[in-house]
Formats: C-alpha cells, structure tokens, sequence
C-alpha cells in the first residue's frame, strides 16, 4: 500500500469520526420527535373514545386515568419507554465507539506521521543517491571520454554487438557511437580477423580469466595498428556470460621504439664484443713483443754489458715496462667498463702487501731523493680477504704518483685497521699516502679522477702519464665499497686516503697457500732430473722460453708447435711439468689439456697429475676461468715475466741455489750492426737481432726458415680463399702472423692480422687480402736479400 494510499484512509476514518455522532444525535432527536408525535396521536384518539362523564367509581388523579386506559394505551406507554431505554443504550455505545474510535484514529495518525516521515527520509535519500548516481555517471564518462584508452563493450548475449564506446575508441577505429551501436566486428574488420576476434572473445567468456595481449595488430580505417589488449569478461547475477569490456592502447610507436631499442643493443653489443675481440687482440699483440722484450732484457747478463750499452739497455727495459703498463691500464679501463672487472677474494696479509709495496717503490724514491716511510712495523699483520693484486696496484698507483710528483720532502704511508661495532670479523682498513709535493690547483681536484684529465696540460708535458692511473684507482676502490678522496694545497703537497669495509682471516702462509691452490701432495722435483714440455707455435716466445730453462738448470725440456703434438709428446714421455700456449693452430691448448687429462683418468700405473701452467695474451676476463675449468693448475698473462714464470715453476720444480742465480754466461756474439732501416723498410732488423745476439749465421738460418714456412703457408692460404666461415685459413693466418713478427716486418704481420680476423668472410676479401699479403711478402723477400741475409732462391 502506497503512502498516498494510506493517507487516504486515515482521511476517510477522521471524516467518519466526526460525522458520525452528529448522525446519530440526529437520528435519536428524529425518533424523538416520531415516538412523540405518535404518543400525541394516541391520546387524541384515546380522549375521543372516552365516555363525556367520568363515572364516579373512576378516582381522580393520573393513577385514576392510567387505570382507565385502554390496552392500547398501555402499549404505547411501554413502548415510549422501551424508545427511551433504547435512545439511551444506544447514546451509550455511541460514546465508547467514538472513544476507541478516538484512540485508534491518534494511534493511526502516529504511525502515519512516522511512516510519512520515513517516506520523506527515503524519498530525500533516494533524490541523493539518483544526484550522486548523476554526478558519478557524468565523471566516469568524462572519464572513459577523456583517457588515452581505446574503452568499448559488447553484449555476449547478442552476437557480442557493440553496446558502448569512449571518445578514444571512435577516434583509433575511425567510427562514431551511433554508427557502431548494435553493430557487430564483421561489420568494420576484415572477415578473417573479425572471426578470429569472436572465436578468442568466446573464449574469453567460457573460461572468465581476463585476457592480456601484449601486442596485436588490428586492422583499422587508419591503417593497421599494433595495440595492447585486455578483454574482461562481465557476468550477470545468475552467472551467464554478459558482458566483455574491450581495452585498447594503441603501442605502434612504442613497439617501433623497441625495435629500434633492441636494434640500438644488438649494434651495441656487437659493438662492444668488436670493442672486446679488439682488445684481447691487441692485448695478445702488443704483449707478444713486449714478451720477448721483457723477456729477453731479463736474461741478458748486465756485467757483460759495457756502460753504453748498459744506458741502452737500460732504456730499453724501462720504456718496454712503462709500455706494458700504459697496455694494462688501457685493458684495465676497458674491463671495468664492459663491467668485465672480477675481484678475487681469497686471503692475503694486508700489511706485508703495503710493505711489499714499500720495498718495491724504494729505488724509485731514493732516485729522486725523497724518503718512503711507512708506519708499520716489521712483525705487524693483519690478514684480510680480498684481491690482493688489486689492492696492492691500488697503493702502488698512489705511490708512485706521489714520488712522480715530488721533488724533495717525504712520501709517507699510514695505514690503520678499525673494527666495525658488532660486526665480527669485520675492519674498515683506512690508508693514506701523504707527499710535500707540487700539490693540485683547488679548481682542478674535482677532475682528477676523470679519465684521461691531469692537473693541466703542462703536468703531461713534464712528467707523463695517460690520465687513467687515478681512474682505475678510483673505480676499484669502489668495487671493494670503498671510498677515496684527496685533500690537497698547490706547492705544498697533496695527501690521498681511501677506506675499504673487509672481512679478516685466519693466519697462513702465503706460500703454503700457492702450494695449495690447486696441487697438493705433490712432492717438487729438482730441477736437474725434472722434464718440462713447452708447447707455443711462436718462435719467439720459444726463445725467451729455452733460454729461461738454461737459467733455472733445466736441460731436459721439449718443445711442441700445437696441441695435438704435445698430447702425442705426453703419452710417450713422462713430464714433471707442462707450460701450455693457449691459442694454437690443429688443436688449441684448452682441448690439448683436456686429453691430458683424460688419459691420466684412464691410467693405472699411479703416476702423479702433471701440472700445467697456462701461457697466454689474451688477459680478458673469464680468460684465467677457462684455463681452470680445461684442467690447468695456474695461469700466466704474455709478456712472460721472468719472476713470475720462476715463482710459478717453483710451487713443483725444486730450483736449487744454483738454478735460480745461474746466468748465461756465454758471451754475447757480436757483429757490426746494420744501420737502423729507415722508417719506410720492410723489415726491423734490430727485431730479429734481439733474439740472434747479432749471429749472422743465426739470422739467416732463421730468415730462411722464415722464407720456407711462410712461401708454404701462403700456398695453403691460396688453397682456403672461399665463401663463408674457414677455421683453416685463420690457423693458417695466425702462424703467418707470428712468423712476420718475430722477423721485424711489421707491415706483414698486420695484414697477416687482418686475414686471422677473416675466419668469415667471402672469396673476393680473402682473395684481395691474399694479393696485398703475397705483394708485401714479395717487398720483404727482396729487402732481405738486398741486405744478403737471405741466399737467392734455387
């Protein structure tokens, strides 16, 4: 019943109320007046037929007259007072029914002033929710209308028909709302896809998981679009399929961007690949020489030499040395930005590596008068793990810029270990390096840790430097999560201080750590009765090689040209140590150590695992790692360095006193020198003079090797001018390569380079590089015969 419905009715029972006892006050007094009227006329009648003479028997009075009456008269009198009775009872019930009626209607009115006032209460409510409903309706389609998104729905109950759609959505598909409402997809896409469209959009429905699809090209009036979409599926309170929301974002730039993105990182990654191949190239290239140099001007015996040639020579060391470290600068900056730079972390004792460091910067110092201290003392140690070679370049590069820098005064060293509150085990390791130097410009500090920048240029001009040895100092002090920083005043010195977090070790031995690093339990053999199998396919380093066994006392050592021919040198010959080339033609050192190492896995006669030591100048990261993993015990970078290969050899060769202090004593042969070529000649003769000592018979015994080996590996070269990937033409290339640079032809060897380079290439490139690699052979050939160091061919 409605609230106007109930209204009515209170209205009705409140006029029923009112009305009714006039009604009835009215009917009563009509009775009345009827019952009155009809007593009046009985009387009359009664009077008329009355005798005219009362007799005397009848008494006066009204009894008299009563007693008198007719029968009719009785009946009427009763009657009046029955009418009586019944007006009264009846004004009676009249007044208790309008009492309860009373009561009922104010019982009624309250209850209808309340529901009445619910009723307004709701009505008010419901004018809010439908305002509130309004505004909310117009913010979400201002909302749909004004985002970037493609929005629209279909009905899935019929035929998936479009039922809405946003501003966005009219204006990717090309339509407007009145022309896609009650439309299905076969009316605007191409049939093939429209029904691949309904098929996933059923789909959808069937299975209720929304639906993500990261890119999708649809056909549009604007052409076709790749777009992000997800399709919800809506279902109604019964669980039947509804409605599926469709959202659309068109991601055509964005996929174009990745693309190109993904372009950008494959250039750059060849890029940096080409930038890494490049490095360990020329790593292997420039070490190479710089081995045979190094090499050789440590075995060559100073007191043979006379005071000239001792400047000479002396120069020649030292130049070579500052040359080997400009290359590791140069490979140390290139790793840590590949992000190829790995620290070890093993123990070392901190304090005898700044000693060790002392002690080496020493005669540097003393040479420009200045005192090196250091604030530790002899029996302090403090045992740590981390890289220690990294650790020590980074005090190294730091002294020797504050000797560099110095021209009288002090470089000190302080060096201080503080634990870090409740962390066991754990010090932060403070060190400075302070000098009276010529200090740096407040302006320029900033910079001085920018690759390749100086003070100013004037500082390159007097004392050198490449501008790198601070940059790498301070990328590896962050490696380790340290800090570096320098305080410094123009003419009176300057003072840098890192700080490194560490976690402390137990005590050992260093040497008992070498030992055990990868062998163990293997008794040393003495040099005299040890046998070592060299295996390098460069000349060369077999030079510096033979002459470093007649050092130590080894007599009895082999040599192999490649891989395959020491593992047939192995099984025959029992070896105390092998000293393993890494990059080899036939078969490399990584697969020859392999097969060394399987056919000890197989033998049954007890013999010890032979060590082997890696050889090689490719010093990229991961290149110490693969020598590991192929079986090898240890590793060394070319150049060879004649202390490290000693120190390396002694953890299995026992060297007796006289092995590790012997010299070459043969005096050096000489013969007048050829005049130094000119820059244009084909060949460096003081190249190949380096590894003959100026023999004339050597040099043309060797020359003509070269000659022989080189016309047969350009035949085989010829042979291998193909199409596509060709392992031989590179094997062969890189023997070529390293046959032209132990003879001094340096324009050779570069083109030699080239074709190593060229294991893929095409026919035309081989061919074209062959010629300039036969022409330049051909210039090299006449040249040395010029000079007749060569006999003319037969």
């Amino acid at each position: 019943m409605g609230i106007f419905d109930s209204t009515e009715k209170i209205r009705s029972l409140d006029h029923d109320s009112r009305t009714f006892p006039k009604a009835l006050l009215g009917l009563s007094f009509a009775l009345s007046l009827l019952v009155y009227a009809w007593m009046g006329y009985v009387i009359y009648q009664m009077q008329s037929t009355l005798p005219d003479t009362v007799p005397d028997t009848v008494p006066r009075g009204g009894a008299n007259l009563i007693s008198t009456l007719s029968d009719s008269a009785h009946y009427m009198l009763y009657l009046i007072t029955f009418t009586a009775a019944i007006l009264l009872t009846l004004w009676g019930v009249s007044l208790q029914q309008l009492r309860r009626w009373e009561n009922e209607l104010l019982d009624t009115r309250k209850k209808l002033e309340q529901r009445f006032s619910e009723k307004e209460d709701m009505i008010a409510l419901i004018q809010t929710v439908e305002r509130e409903e309004k505004e909310q309706r117009r913010f979400l389609n201002t909302l749909l209308n004004n985002m970037p998104l493609a929005i629209f729905v279909k009905d899935a109950k019929k035929n998936y028909r479009w039922v809405m759609m946003n501003k966005m959505a009219e204006r990717v598909f090309g339509l407007k709302t009145q022309e896609a409402i009650g439309r299905t997809d076969h009316d605007f896409f191409p049939a093939h896809e429209a029904a691949s469209t309904l098929a996933t959009e059923k789909a959808v429905m069937d299975s209720g998981e929304i639906l993500d699809i990261d890119a999708e090209p649809i056909t549009t009036p604007n052409g076709v679009l790749i777009t992000h979409t997800i399709k919800v599926p809506i279902y109604d309170d019964d669980g039947n399929p509804s409605l599926l929301l469709n959202i659309f974002q068109d991601v055509s730039e964005r996929v174009e961007a990745q693309k190109a993105l993904r372009k950008a990182k494959e250039q750059a990654d060849l890029a940096n690949q080409a930038k890494s191949d490049f490095l360990a190239n020329m790593s292997h290239e420039l070490r190479t020489p710089l081995n045979a140099i190094i090499g050789m001007s440590d075995l060559l015996d100073r007191d043979e030499l006379g005071k000239d040639n001792l400047t000479a020579f002396d120069t020649i060391h030292k130049s070579a040395k500052s040359l080997l470290g400009i290359v590791n600068d140069i490979l140390d900056l290139s790793k840590i930005e590949a992000g190829e730079m790995k620290l070890e972390n093993i123990p070392f004792d901190a304090y005898e590596t700044v000693r060790h460091t002392v002690q080496t910067m020493a005669h540097m110092a003393s040479q420009n008068g200045l005192e090196l201290s250091c604030n530790l003392k002899s029996g302090d140690s403090l045992v740590i793990k981390g890289d220690p070679a990294r650790f020590q370049g980074i005090l190294t590069n730091l002294v020797s810029n504050a000797i560099r820098y110095t021209h009288d005064g002090y470089v000190r060293i302080k060096i201080e270990a503080e634990p870090v509150k409740n962390r066991k085990n754990r010090i932060i390791l403070h060190c400075s390096v302070e000098d009276t130097g010529i200090g740096v410009p407040k302006n320029r500090i900033p910079f001085l840790f920018d690759k390749f920048m100086q003070a100013d240029n004037s500082i390159t001009r007097k004392y050198g430097g490449t501008g790198l040895g601070l940059p790498i100092t301070k990328q590896l002090v962050e490696m380790m999560k340290g800090k570096i920083t320098v305080n410094s005043t123009e003419g009176k010195g300057s003072c840098f201080s890192f700080s490194i977090p560490f976690v402390t070790a137990d005590k050992l031995k260093v040497k008992e750590k070498k030992k055990k690093q990868n062998v163990k339990n293997i008794d040393r053999v003495p040099i005299a009765k040890s046998r070592i199998l060299a295996v390098e396919d460069n000349h060369m380093n077999q030079l510096v090689i033979e002459k470093l066994m007649k050092k130590i006392g080894c007599r009895n050592f082999d040599f192999a040209v490649n891989g395959k021919e020491a593992v047939a040198l192995f099984h025959d010959n029992p070896y105390d140590l092998i000293l393993m080339d890494c990059h080899m033609p036939e078969m490399n050192g990584y697969d020859a150590t392999r097969e060394i190492r399987a056919f000890e896995a197989g033998r049954k006669d007890g013999a010890n695992r032979v060590p082997i030591i890696a050889m090689t100048a490719d010093a990229m990261t991961g290149t110490k790692e693969k020598c590991l993993a192929a079986g090898m015990d240890e590793y060394i970078a070319k150049p060879l360095s004649i202390d490290g290969m000693v120190e390396l050899i002694e953890q299995w060769i026992s060297l007796d006193d006289n092995g590790k202090g012997k010299k070459n004593t043969a005096k050096t042969r000489t013969k007048k020198q050829d005049k130094k070529p000119k820059k244009t000649a084909p060949v460096d003769l003081a190249q190949i003079r380096e590894y003959t000592d100026g023999d004339a018979e050597e040099e043309k015994e060797l020359l003509t090797l070269f000659r022989t080996q080189f016309s047969e590996s350009l035949k085989t070269l010829r042979k291998n001018i193909t199409d596509g990937n060709n392992k031989t033409w590179s094997e062969t290339a890189h023997m070529m390569k390293g046959s032209a640079a132990m003879t001094g032809a340096e324009a050779l060897r570069a083109l030699c380079a080239e074709a190593q380079e060229m294991e893929t290439g095409t026919a035309t490139q081989r061919e074209a590089l062959y010629n300039k690699i036969s022409e330049e052979y051909e210039t090299v050939c006449t040249y040395l015969l010029e000079k007749k160091l060569l006999s003319p061919p037969d």
